[in-house]
């Protein structure tokens, strides 16, 4: 939707690229880390999937949300 799209184009002020793809379980194994994004919550770290940990940066995630601000 329009959020999601706003989400997409402010990561590219942080040097990031996304797309909105249909997630494989395979694709989160590979990943180096993964971020849930919902409206109430922001951008959100996930530590783990399956015995798969991922590292939190809680630096860039602040980073992210102030970024973003209220373009949720």
């Amino acid at each position: 939707g329009i959020r999601e799209g706003k989400r997409l184009g402010k990561g590219a002020e942080l040097g990031l690229t996304g797309k909105e793809v249909p997630l494989k379980k395979e694709m989160l194994m590979e990943a180096e880390m993964v971020l849930v994004t919902n409206a109430l919550y922001g951008v959100m770290p996930v530590s783990k999937v399956d015995s798969r940990d991922y590292p939190i940066d809680g630096d860039f995630i602040r980073r992210v949300n102030d970024l973003l601000g209220r373009s949720f």
